[in-house]
């Protein structure tokens, strides 16, 4: 549906429908995810754009430390270590703080994995 929702409207406009759909719902978090930031991690790897992990892992007292993958753009070397206190969570498709992060569709999809 994005693939063709994209090739209508455009790329820009699907960034946007996506991150105003996330903004919306960005404290919302799941049993699943606190049952999981329950757990010793230091790192969390996530494919989606949302914010359900890192609500999960504040709920749990912990302090997490956010980072993403860029395919369009300058990614830092490294990101720092997590601990199970301050788990690093690594958002590898991309976050909504920087749109042309997100890995949305096909073509997308390809590029990302051409990079």
């Amino acid at each position: 549906m994005a693939q063709y929702y994209r090739i209508e409207h455009g790329n820009n406009d699907l960034e946007a429908k996506v991150c105003g759909f996330y903004d919306t719902r960005w404290e919302l978090t799941s049993d699943l995810h606190c049952d999981l930031a329950a757990l010793p991690f230091s790192l969390a790897i996530t494919t989606t754009p949302d914010n359900m992990l890192c609500e999960a892992f504040r709920q749990q007292s912990k302090d997490p430390f956010i980072a993403h993958y860029n395919f369009r753009g300058v990614n830092p070397t490294m990101a720092p270590t997590g601990t199970p206190k301050t788990p690093l969570i690594f958002y590898l498709y991309g976050m909504t703080d920087e749109a042309d992060s997100l890995v949305l569709a096909e073509n997308t999809l390809l590029d990302f994995l051409a990079r």
